[in-house]
């Protein structure tokens, strides 16, 4: 009898292995009946980890409400940035889209499939997934489970490190274009000393664009220990942001655009009835209404 071969390690660990709870949570919200993001690929995702590696995706323990609301915040996201696509197709201008902390997210090929129907006319989109090492090179090891946009799409797959001016430059993106910067799941794993600059350094670098990410308040990186996830991995919330008016303040090029709470989400009313009694109540007590925003700037 032949042996089984042996699984491989993913090398995730801390915040970088909280990406598979977040995958797991997609593809629960792929097999819903009703889907909200309906991330075609994160089944796959989940199908290859299963076969080839050596992780325990039990112990992210999804609940249903939770899938819903991770799926709701991708999808707010994947619309700005086709907005920002369908904006300067408008105005025929090429553009750049810097997506960081890519982990295991398929955002490119939703985004590209939800532009084709567009009717303006075309232009050049360069788009960037990155990530630090071992994410990138775990996200490579899926090959065809998530493959790269094809297209006119000009796409590419590059590490990061903490030093955003030095990674930009190493990886020889240009600043040639307008371009959009997203990021999920990041900021609350960041020290605000490290988010003012890391904001500072893409302004510096890139003419001009916007910014699109989520952020958590300061009340839920105080009750982190409730979450199963950084209880799974050992990672720590070190990062709360109160308003997308701090932020704003980090540069006077920082223009606040959109923030919108967990009420606000465009399809708040697909989320299942007990996640939206806590989303409402969120709202209306003014001590909960900052436990998670989505902001969008322009600079």
């Amino acid at each position: 009898m032949s042996e089984e071969p042996q699984k491989k390690s993913s090398n995730l660990t801390g915040a970088q292995e909280t990406l598979l709870a977040t995958v797991v949570a997609r593809g629960m919200d792929a097999r819903d009946p009703r889907p909200i993001l309906n991330d075609g690929y994160a089944n796959s995702v989940l199908s290859r980890i299963r076969s080839e590696y050596d992780v325990d995706l039990s112990k992210f323990p999804i609940e249903p409400g939770q899938a819903s609301s991770i799926a709701l915040r991708g999808r707010q996201l994947d619309k700005w940035a086709v907005e920002y696509i369908q904006s300067h197709q408008k105005s025929g201008t090429d553009i750049t889209i810097l997506h960081i902390a890519c982990g295991l997210d398929s955002r490119a090929l939703r985004v590209q499939q939800k532009c084709k129907s567009a009717t303006e006319g075309a232009i050049g989109i360069r788009w960037i997934d990155a990530d630090l090492p071992d994410p990138i090179a775990f996200r490579k090891s899926l090959g065809d489970a998530l493959p790269d946009p094809g297209g006119d799409w000009e796409y590419s797959l590059v590490t990061s490190s903490t030093n955003t001016a030095e990674w930009l430059k190493s990886n020889s993106i240009q600043a040639d274009r307008p371009t959009l910067i997203i990021f999920e799941g990041l900021t609350m794993y960041l020290s605000e000393e490290i988010g003012k600059q890391l904001f500072k350094d893409f302004i510096d670098y890139f003419p001009s664009g916007q910014f699109i990410f989520d952020v958590l308040g300061t009340l839920t990186v105080n009750a982190q220990k409730r979450v199963k996830a950084l209880q799974a991995t050992g990672a720590a919330f070190t990062w709360g942001v109160n308003g997308g008016a701090l932020i704003e303040g980090f540069d006077e090029r920082l223009k606040l655009t959109d923030e919108l709470k967990q009420a606000d989400y465009d399809g708040f009313s697909e989320l299942p009835q007990l996640t939206k009694a806590i989303w409402w109540l969120a709202w209306y007590v003014p001590r909960l209404r900052d436990v998670g925003s989505i902001l969008r700037y322009e600079f």
